[in-house]
Formats: structure tokens, C-alpha cells, sequence
């Protein structure tokens, strides 16, 4: 069916943490596991903001209009003087009760703790993967479980995707976080490619 309980989310975290825990990938449990969805598994990531080759304005004093980010790893080599500056990048798994699939919660923040405007994710941070969606995919509503407000990919076609790979993946977080993730920069490292075959 694509969708997956409360312990059974916990199970799939557990060995994505083993995983994680193995290559130093830095993800974490955060809250209480005890409660229905009221925990998460966490990771920071530092990536850097490059601004577009966009002409603004002398006055302009927007920091983040047609910005994206990327790894140190993948950055153009050619940055003009100025042009780019670390960012913060928080990501939450979260399990979703009313859609029994897990959910993506994140946060962008600049060096000097400015969150990055959704709009930017929208044209630079997510290298316009999500623009065409917009509201219907990348959205900012209240943590479920820190109750401050996040950004998050909306749930609504996880059960679609989980559904596909029915019978060909053993974790589904695996599956659908390698799937939607780099969407917003993140990328799952090769290590966590066991986790999803499926041993016949």
C-alpha cells in the first residue's frame, strides 16, 4: 500500500541511524520515541549560498534573490568575489500519522541565523527542481513536534512513490529520501544502498 506504521518508521529509522552511525554521516534521534510521532532523526549540514549572475539594483539589499546552494564538493570554481557565503542547512525526519509515510522538515539559515526566504528555495536552493510545483510540493508550516515553523516536502505523493518500489526495497525512508532529497540538497551517501535491496 505504500504507507507504514508508527513502529514500523521507527525500525526503518533505526537501521538508517546504524548506517549513519558507521560513516560519521551525522544523523540523530530527537525527541520521544515513546509518544506517536514524537520523534525525529536529525542531521546538519554547511553547504554554500551562491547568488545567480544576476544584475541587481546598487541599492538592492537582498542577500538571497535567485540564490541556490551547493556542496563545497560541487561549487563552481569561478565564483566571482563576494558572491557566495555559508549556510545552514537542518534537515527532520518525521513521521506523518494522517499519511502513515515519513515526512521532510527542513530549515536554511545564513551564517548571521537569517532564515533563507522560501521563494530562493524555490529559484536557486533547490537548482529549480521543485519551482514548477511550488505550494503543491515545498510548503512552511509549525514543526509537529518543536512547534517553531519549517519548511517541508508534503507528504501527499510519499504513498505513491513507497508504492512503486513495493517488494524491491527493504526501507522505505532509503527509498524515498534518495528520491526526493536532492531536490533540496541533500544526497544520500552509497553506504546506505544496502538498506534497500531486497534480499530474496
Amino acid at each position: 500500500m505504500g504507507t507504514i506504521s508508527w513502529d514500523e518508521f521507527k525500525a526503518f529509522a533505526q537501521s538508517f541511524l546504524t548506517v549513519s552511525d558507521e560513516i560519521n554521516d551525522g544523523w540523530a534521534w530527537q525527541g520521544d520515541q515513546d509518544q506517536l510521532a514524537g520523534a525525529f532523526i536529525a542531521k546538519k549540514i554547511k553547504q554554500l549560498l551562491r547568488k545567480q549572475r544576476s544584475l541587481p539594483a546598487e541599492d538592492e539589499t537582498d542577500p538571497f534573490e535567485d540564490t541556490s546552494c551547493q556542496t563545497e564538493d560541487n561549487h563552481i570554481a569561478e565564483e566571482l568575489n563576494g558572491s557566495q557565503q555559508e549556510c545552514t542547512w537542518e534537515y527532520h525526519i518525521l513521521y506523518s500519522p494522517s499519511y502513515a509515510t515519513p515526512v521532510l522538515f527542513f530549515n536554511v539559515f545564513t551564517s548571521d541565523g537569517h532564515l533563507v526566504p522560501l521563494e530562493s528555495l524555490w529559484k536557486g536552493g533547490t537548482q529549480g527542481a521543485l519551482q514548477h510545483l511550488r505550494w503543491e510540493a515545498l510548503s512552511q508550516q509549525e514543526h509537529p513536534v518543536l512547534r517553531r515553523p519549517y519548511y517541508y516536502l508534503h507528504p501527499c505523493k510519499t504513498a505513491e512513490l513507497l508504492n512503486l518500489h513495493q517488494g524491491s526495497s527493504t526501507n522505505p525512508i532509503v527509498t524515498w529520501l534518495s528520491s526526493m532529497g536532492p531536490a533540496i540538497g541533500l544526497h544520500l551517501d552509497i553506504a546506505y544502498g544496502h538498506l534497500v535491496q531486497n534480499q530474496r
